[in-house]
């Protein structure tokens, strides 16, 4: 590094008196010093720091002749050339070893996701979201059911979806909540009975099936399972993708998190809810 440089690594000028020179480094010091920053990178600034207090302290004092001071957090001891290389090499020995330490303990840590009942839940969930991922497929592709179900309470009030469908929701007697889309539900006053069209296994809602004038209108049902089962297919496939995913990075790290608590959580919510547990196991019988 360059006499230039260092002046520039200090936010020095060479025209900087003694007292400039020390407060400066002070100020950088409290900021990179290893006892008080973790950061891996701040344990190499701070050695350039030193090197740059070092050579600009020494430009100063070839003047008079006077000994290199050296100061560590808020104290000022004096020290010899030879004393202050010592130094540097016992920071940077203590550096090293905290490195090793972290990467160790970074190691172990891979280890223990990758071993005993960490594994354990991981091919659990694995095991889980390949299931309904694969009854999920099968289930769009079996023909459809039709329930009888009757309408008990509803709104008229008109919401925006997300694909700006205006959609109003009814509650059935079979405790089902469906949000239809852009359909009147005053209709339900007068005929309050519905078929409601499901899929085989889960009997999730895709439509109602309503007679009017000697004709039959398929109203959508949203906010469901079915509605969204492209985007939740692939989300129960990241678990799959870090089963063989060999590398101890940070994308392990995060695939395994997103694996056990987001791929985990919906999965539970999706087998507790709607009787799915029950539907899965018996196929669709139940």
């Amino acid at each position: 590094m360059s006499g230039e440089r260092f002046y520039k690594l200090l936010g020095l000028t060479p025209e900087a008196s003694e007292e400039e020179i020390k407060a400066s480094y002070k100020h950088l010091a409290k900021i990179y010093h290893p006892d008080k920053n973790p950061s891996p990178k701040a344990g190499e600034k701070f050695q350039q720091i030193q090197e740059a207090y070092t050579y600009v302290l020494q430009q100063v004092r070839k003047k008079t002749n006077e000994k290199v001071e050296l100061h560590e957090g808020n104290n000022d001891e004096e020290t010899t050339v030879e004393e202050w290389t010592a130094y540097r090499q016992k920071a940077r020995n203590r550096y090293r070893a905290k490195k090793q330490k972290q990467e160790k303990d970074l190691d172990n840590w891979y280890i223990k996701l990758r071993t005993g009942w960490n594994r354990k839940l991981f091919i659990s969930i694995v095991v889980l979201s390949c299931s309904i991922n694969l009854l999920f497929f099968v289930d769009f592709l079996l023909p459809k059911k039709i329930e009888l179900d009757r309408v008990t309470r509803f709104s008229e009030v008109m919401y925006k979806s997300m694909d700006n469908h205006r959609v109003s929701v009814v509650e059935t007697e079979n405790g089902r909540e469906l949000w239809l889309n852009h359909f009147n539900n005053a209709y339900f006053l007068k005929h309050p009975f519905a078929q409601i069209k499901t899929t085989a296994i889960f009997r999730h809602p895709i439509e109602i099936l309503v007679e009017s004038d000697y004709r039959i209108y398929h109203v959508p049902v949203h906010f469901n399972f079915y509605w969204a089962q492209l985007l939740i297919q692939s989300i129960l496939l990241i678990p799959l993708i870090f089963l063989f995913y060999k590398k101890n990075d940070a994308y392990f790290i995060m695939g395994h998190h997103a694996s056990v608590y987001l791929v985990g959580g919906i999965i539970i919510y999706f087998l507790l809810t709607e009787n799915r547990l029950l539907h899965m196991i018996t196929m669709g019988y139940y």
